[in-house]
């Protein structure tokens, strides 16, 4: 409120051409470099409990 010159960290900001210091490493532009892939993992620990277990149900009173 009191910062009028307040600018988002990841905006993108330059000139252009080799004035354009900022845009490649701006967030949205180095999306455009990259892709989502889904990835899934076996680590062989068992069954991952979909729930917090409570505190009765495995037996630890404390």
């Amino acid at each position: 409120m009191n910062n009028y010159n307040r600018n988002f960290t990841g905006a993108p900001f330059g000139g252009v051409g080799a004035s354009g210091f900022g845009r490649e490493t701006a967030a949205e532009t180095l999306r455009e470099y990259g892709y989502s892939k889904n990835i899934r993992l076996v680590s062989g620990r068992g069954q991952i409990p979909r729930w917090a277990p409570s505190l009765e149900v495995t037996g630890h009173d404390e």
